[in-house]
């Protein structure tokens, strides 16, 4: 077993690094999401997400 240290702040940027650029992808598929979504509970929570990523 190697003793490998992660920082904590490292991963966080490789998350929001992969965030950024599938942005648009996600942004797409939840609006697809909601184009079918029928539930009103996850379509007010799919808006808000987007609302969320769009600003």
């Amino acid at each position: 077993m190697s003793n490998i240290r992660i920082n904590e702040s490292e991963v966080y940027n490789f998350g929001m690094l992969i965030i950024k650029n599938t942005r648009s992808e996600i942004i797409d598929i939840l609006n697809k999401v909601l184009e079918e979504e029928t539930d009103s509970y996850s379509v007010t929570l799919i808006r808000e997400i987007l609302s969320f990523i769009n600003d």
